[in-house]
């Protein structure tokens, strides 16, 4: 199960992510996905039946599409 949020610190936006492996039980730290200085959309999780990508578009970068490793 993996989570997915933005942080706003005053300066950057930040994405990242927690994983749990145990159905929600316990989650893994807070890492680092992404981050930008300027106005950016909300992350999603995109799921294509065999590999979990993070969906992001900020004002600077425009859109990305990354691929998260998962464990499975």
């Amino acid at each position: 199960m993996w989570v997915v949020w933005k942080e706003f610190d005053g300066e950057r936006t930040t994405v990242r992510a927690m994983v749990a492996c145990d159905n929600g039980v316990t989650f893994s730290a807070p890492t680092f996905l992404a981050s930008t200085r300027h106005f950016s959309g909300h992350p999603l999780l995109v799921h294509d039946g065999r590999r979990l990508f993070l969906s992001w578009c900020t004002r600077t970068d425009g859109y990305m599409l990354r691929r998260l490793e998962t464990t499975s």
